[in-house]
Parts: C-alpha cells; sequence; structure tokens
C-alpha cells in the first residue's frame, strides 16, 4: 500500500534515529544475557533475545510509535542502572596493550548486528504494514516522492549486498574475471528464479500488488539480480573494487541527468507515450523496476567502496579507532548532501531510486553502521575491565547481540543467538517472512478487518516468534540454505 512520504529533511533524521534504537536494544540484551553466556541453553538463549530485542522492535515500528519517547527512556535507564551496578566504576583499570588484544575485529560483528537488524526491521515491517490500527500510516512505502521508514528497505539491502560481497572482502583477488563473472551468476541466477517464481505465484492467487512500486512482473528479487550481475560485468571491465565510489557518482549522476533533464521522469510517471495505465510491452510493463536499478547499481557500488574501505586488515585497536572517526565523518557529509540533494536537485524516490535517494540511503545505513561500530568499540574497552572490577561470576560478552560461540563454533558447543542465526541464513530468513505474510493475508486479511491493538500484537508477536524459531533451529544445528 503506497502513500505519500514526509518530505522534509527532519523526517529522514527521525526515520534514522528510529532504526538506530537498535543500538540501545543490543546493550539492554547483553545487560540480560551478560552472566556467563557460553552455559546458557539454546532455547533460554533464544528467549532472551526475542524478549530483548524482537519484542522491544516490533513495539517501536508499531503500537508503541507514539509512546517512543517514554518506551526508549524506561529502557536507557535500566541499561544504565544495570551497567552501574555491574561495575564498581572507582575501581575500573583498563589492561594497557588494548593494541595487541583487539582479537574480535577481524570477524567484523558490528557488520553481523548491522545486516541482521537491516533484515529484522524488513520482516516486521512487511507484516505490520497490513494492520493499519498498529502500523503509523507514515511509516508505509511512499508512492512517488518523499522519505519513510519502508522505503529504506531496498536501498538497505542493496547497500549491504555491496558491503559484503566478495570483491569488498577481497575474497576473490585469486580468481579470475570469469570464475568471478561465473560466481556471480550462479548466485544471482537464484534470486532471479525466486522472483519469477513469487510473479507467477501472485499472479496465480490473484494476489494484489501495486504496479507504481516495481511494475507489473518486476519485483525486488529481479532488481538484486540485475544489479549483481551487471556490477561484476563492470568490474571485469573496471577491476577497481576499492575505487567504486567513481563508479557511483558517475552512474548516479547520469542517471538523476536523464531523470531531470532527458523526460525520463515523465516517461516514468505517465508511461511511453504519456498513458499512464498502459502496461503493453515488457519495458513499459515494469519501466519502474528496470529504471530504478541504475539508480541501486550506483548505491550497491557505494556500498562496494566502503566494504572495501572497511575489511582493509588491520591489526591494532588504534587504527579501528581511526576507521569509526572516517566514518563518522562521511556520515555527516552524506547527510548534507542528502540536504543539499533534496533542496536543489530532487526529493528522493524509493520508486525510481533517484540521486537523492541513493545519497540518503547512503547516510542512513552508514549512521545504523557507525552507531553499531561504537557498541562493539565499547564493548571490546568492556570486556578489558580488570578482574578486580566485576562482580564475582561475572563474564562479559564481547559479541554485540551474540556469544563467543557465534564465532567459534567448535563441535562441543551450540548456539542459538539471534542476531549470528539471521546473518547466517538471510536469504532463507527474508522468504521465511514474506511466505508467512503472505499465508496470514490470505487467511486472516488484516488489511480488511479490525482485530483492535492487542490481537495485531498477539499477530505479530507470534508470527516473529515462529521466523525467529526457525532461522534459530537452523543456526543451532548449523543449517544452511546456501547451495550455490
Amino acid at each position: 500500500m503506497l502513500q505519500n512520504g514526509l518530505t522534509d529533511f527532519d523526517g529522514a533524521l527521525k526515520i534514522t534515529l528510529t532504526t538506530c534504537m537498535v543500538v540501545l536494544y543490543t546493550f539492554f540484551r547483553q545487560v540480560i544475557d551478560g552472566h556467563n553466556p557460553g552455559v546458557r541453553p539454546p532455547f533460554i538463549r533464544f528467549l532472551v533475545d526475542n524478549i530483548a530485542i524482537t519484542i522491544p522492535l516490533t513495539i517501536l515500528y508499531t503500537v508503541g510509535d507514539q509512546y517512543n519517547l517514554y518506551w526508549n527512556s524506561a529502557i536507557i535507564i535500566f541499561v544504565v542502572a544495570a551497567l552501574t551496578f555491574k561495575f564498581r566504576l572507582k575501581d575500573i583499570k583498563l589492561y594497557p596493550a588494548l593494541d595487541s588484544e583487539y582479537r574480535y575485529e577481524k570477524n567484523k560483528t558490528y557488520i553481523t548486528a548491522y545486516r541482521s537488524y537491516v533484515t529484522l526491521s524488513t520482516i516486521i515491517c512487511i507484516l505490520a504494514v497490513d494492520f493499519r490500527y498498529v502500523f503509523p500510516w507514515r511509516h508505509g512505502k511512499s508512492y512517488h516522492f518523499g522519505y519513510t521508514l519502508m522505503d529504506t528497505g531496498v536501498g538497505s539491502f542493496i547497500f549491504m549486498a555491496g558491503l559484503v560481497a566478495p570483491e569488498a572482502r577481497m575474497s576473490s583477488i585469486a580468481d579470475s574475471k570469469i570464475k568471478i563473472l561465473k560466481k556471480s551468476i550462479a548466485s544471482s541466477s537464484v534470486m532471479a528464479l525466486i522472483g519469477l517464481l513469487r510473479t507467477v505465484i501472485l499472479r496465480y492467487m490473484n494476489y494484489s500488488v501495486s504496479y507504481d512500486e516495481y511494475g507489473k512482473d518486476w519485483n525486488f528479487f529481479l532488481t538484486l539480480a540485475f544489479v549483481k550481475v551487471l556490477s561484476s560485468v563492470v568490474l571485469c571491465v573496471f577491476h577497481i573494487p576499492q575505487n567504486s565510489w567513481i563508479l557511483s557518482v558517475l552512474i548516479a549522476v547520469g542517471y538523476q541527468f536523464a531523470l531531470s533533464s532527458a523526460g525520463l521522469l515523465e516517461t516514468l510517471v505517465n508511461g511511453v507515450g504519456g498513458v499512464t495505465n498502459h502496461r503493453n510491452g515488457f519495458f513499459n510493463a515494469n519501466r519502474e523496476g528496470i529504471c530504478s536499478s541504475i539508480g541501486m547499481l550506483a548505491l550497491y557500488f557505494a556500498g562496494l567502496s566502503l566494504g572495501s574501505f572497511i575489511f582493509r586488515k588491520r591489526d591494532k585497536f588504534s587504527e579501528t579507532l581511526r576507521l569509526w572517526t572516517i566514518m563518522t565523518g562521511l556520515v555527516l557529509i552524506f547527510w548534507i548532501l542528502t540536504f543539499v540533494a533534496q533542496t536543489y536537485i530532487q526529493e528522493p524516490s524509493r520508486c525510481f531510486a533517484n540521486l537523492t535517494y541513493v545519497v540518503w540511503s547512503v547516510a542512513h545505513n552508514m549512521n545504523l553502521l557507525t552507531f553499531l561500530f561504537f557498541m562493539e568499540i565499547v564493548f571490546f574497552v568492556m570486556s578489558h575491565i580488570k578482574e578486580s572490577a566485576r562482580l564475582p561470576g561475572d563474564e562479559l560478552v564481547l559479541v554485540p547481540g551474540g556469544c563467543t560461540n557465534c564465532f567459534t563454533r567448535n563441535s562441543r558447543s551450540t548456539c542459538s543467538c539471534l542476531l549470528p542465526a539471521i546473518s547466517k541464513n538471510q536469504l532463507l530468513y527474508f522468504l521465511l517472512g514474506n511466505i508467512a505474510t503472505g499465508l496470514i493475508n490470505q487467511i486472516g486479511h488484516p488489511h480488511e478487518r479490525d482485530y483492535g491493538e492487542f490481537l495485531s500484537s498477539m499477530f505479530m508477536f507470534g508470527y516473529m516468534f515462529f521466523v525467529n524459531g526457525v532461522i534459530s533451529v537452523c543456526f543451532t544445528y548449523r543449517w544452511t540454505a546456501k547451495f550455490w
């Protein structure tokens, strides 16, 4: 269901600050689960994660939206009080050699948390939007232009795909260009197949879909597959992953020129020939999805450039602090560019993926990444508090939203931490959410019936516990849906 989004710059800042509250919930989770984390049974850990992360986040986006100030203030007070009790602050002394003990930097746990929170937020919103009495109208997807919470979804997934791409992680340096391209086509074909199956199934079920979002047959999965393949082709010609920001700028500016000065925007809004509802021909039927993929490609290269910078080897804690400082500076720059682009070029459009939307998506995602990165740094420093400053029997967890078993995963350890579980099977989690949403809509028709706040909330909590439960079981038993 599409609507007119917020058009003021303050709206963009509010959306980002809302999503960044996940950092607070992660601290909340660590406070609850900070004692002897490695010995908790998987089911208890699953309950803790859902109570501390999933339920607060669901409330944040739905019924608790109007009470966010009070709700989040209460959690802040609890976290501060608990941390004050946990440590005798006057006795805190840090090890002098932090540079030599930065053990978890190689795992980039803040990126794991970032990927998981983006997916978790998306899974919440795709069902919540159908419960009109609990989901704020302003959070729904915009019609053509504006800022909304759900508009961040597709941009975040594209940016995230570039951020962790093999080219960004330098895992494909030794491979030939042809081998890299084959791997890209193999992974993208899975997305394309899912996209085609989605189109066929929705047609068969006569499921209502707005053509103004992607077009008649196009969808998010096809956009992701198209962007992935095209980016790999471009990088085979110009093998510059570390300088892919140049490609991002050229593509975004060129595409914006076509929208503003070459008549492309009029074609996208009114259709070829100026007939708005004319959907004959493949391009005209899917013009929004096809053309917006160009803007998404620019966003992908922006994520790839940042990922190439982040994944450079850094052995010292001081180097990691320098990285966080640079990222914070970039966040400020991109927020300024967002304001300038909205004021002097064009309002942001998720449907058309224009220049303003690309710049805003980079600012939004880097803002969340920087907050989570800061949280990881804080956890690292906290984990090096001397033994005398801790309460008896207390062991701090270094991993944001997880535990040490999440990354060691030796043969004797089992783990059901939610965030690493989502990150490990991200595609399966997203598909589960989409399937469950479709079934609930077909059976319960929440967009047509008034279930009230209580029943709507119970639907949401039950839905989230189901998809989280499946993905946690898969992680505990090391099942993965990735076969390519």
